[in-house]
């Protein structure tokens, strides 16, 4: 057996290891296989409360769309890197406008309107890697649209489509209006291409710029709202909010403490999307345009710094708060530092990827939501945005 003093060396601590131990409440998000996550506290106390009241899709390991079952919390993967585990997808309710339901993937369908040398077919394998699930699109000629409408007064929308270029070198465009195209980059991959507008009965699709080229093209999304969120897959109100929360008792330390959580989001302007948080006066982690990170207090007083988010990677942010001052830090570097109260609203559970009153969703991705009882140091949340756990 080693002596203590050679123990000591073989099971020393890592000072992550000792910081981690530290923490008193730690969602991990872990994926748990078919679209869903781990829910259960990795350190902590009391069990999640969820719900989603409707199927809804994600991005699995191997880079396809998945279907998650009415009320599973769903796990999310890069859909441009398979493999890179993002974390906990969590979105508000969401309404596919594209109808019908069968126009959604099969662009065959009487209601989209094609030029007449657009040649489509319902034969190419989708990004849900079934047969016969994506519609192979080709231009017999320069500049061949395929466009849906959608009667209604003007309003922000997106138009968004999962696409991959099978021949030629020629522009994929996007448009609302029928008349103004938009190119978007492709790939010998699906790729998730969208376009924001607001437009009076919409003539909303793409156009192949280029004679000969052609592009399978599935998975239509039409909806409310300026960024593009996960595939629904039937017409009408076909997602329901993710809601994620966790009991205050034992997990959130008002006095002295500290917030951390890996993200990935979008920049949507002037939008309240809460990463960690109780409610509007216990913020713990959010943005209001995905380029900011904040802390606000339950009196309100708001701590604001510019933030390094991204749509494809997690970034690791933090806050902290004692005494008067609350600090925010993003990628481990210092953002910004203010006025604490003293005081978080507990009355409301602790929601992860969102609100504890559920609303305000991330519109995007958490993983590795920590709490710990006292202010780290600069050192250490340079620490755990340097570290992979």
């Amino acid at each position: 057996m080693p002596s203590p003093a050679i123990r000591n060396i073989l099971f020393a601590e890592t000072p992550l290891q000792r910081l981690l131990r530290e923490s008193i409440c730690w969602f991990e998000g872990a994926d748990a296989g078919a679209g869903s996550i781990h829910t259960a506290l990795r350190k902590g106390g009391g069990v999640a409360t969820t719900s989603r009241a409707s199927v809804a899709t994600t991005v699995g390991r191997s880079g396809l769309i998945l279907s998650v079952a009415s009320g599973v919390l769903r796990s999310n993967y890069s859909l441009a890197t398979p493999g890179l585990f993002l974390g906990y997808l969590s979105e508000p309710a969401g309404t596919q406008l594209v109808t019908p339901t069968a126009a959604i993937s099969d662009l065959t369908n009487a209601a989209w309107i094609k030029s007449a040398s657009m040649t489509v077919a319902f034969t190419s394998v989708g990004p849900d890697g079934n047969s016969n699930s994506a519609t192979r699109c080709t231009a017999g000629a320069a500049n061949q649209t395929c466009l849906l409408t959608l009667v209604a007064g003007a309003s922000s929308r997106t138009v968004s489509l999962l696409v991959r270029r099978i021949t030629g070198s020629g522009p994929f465009e996007l448009t609302q209006d029928g008349a103004a195209f938009t190119a978007r980059a492709t790939t010998d991959a699906y790729t998730l291409v969208d376009l924001n507008a607001s437009v009076l009965n919409a003539s909303y699709g793409f156009r192949i710029v280029t004679s000969g080229d052609a592009f399978d093209v599935a998975m239509v999304n039409f909806e409310a709202g300026t960024v593009a969120t996960s595939r629904m897959l039937t017409t009408g109100a076909a997602r329901a909010a993710d809601v994620l929360t966790y009991q205050v008792a034992g997990n959130l330390s008002v006095n002295a403490g500290t917030c951390f959580a890996q993200a990935t989001l979008p920049a949507i302007p002037a939008l309240v999307r809460s990463i960690v948080g109780t409610s509007p006066t216990g913020r713990l982690l959010e943005t209001s345009t995905g380029a900011d990170l904040r802390f606000v207090d339950a009196a309100v007083n708001v701590t604001t710094g510019a933030a390094a988010f991204s749509t494809t990677t997690p970034v690791s942010i933090s806050s902290d708060w004692s005494g008067i001052v609350a600090r925010v830090y993003s990628a481990g570097t210092l953002s910004a530092t203010g006025v604490y109260s003293g005081t978080l609203d507990t009355a409301n559970p602790i929601g992860i990827g969102c609100f504890g009153t559920a609303t305000a969703q991330t519109l995007g991705t958490t993983r590795n939501a920590i709490l710990w009882p006292r202010p780290l140091t600069a050192a250490e949340h340079a620490l755990l945005n340097s570290s992979t756990f």
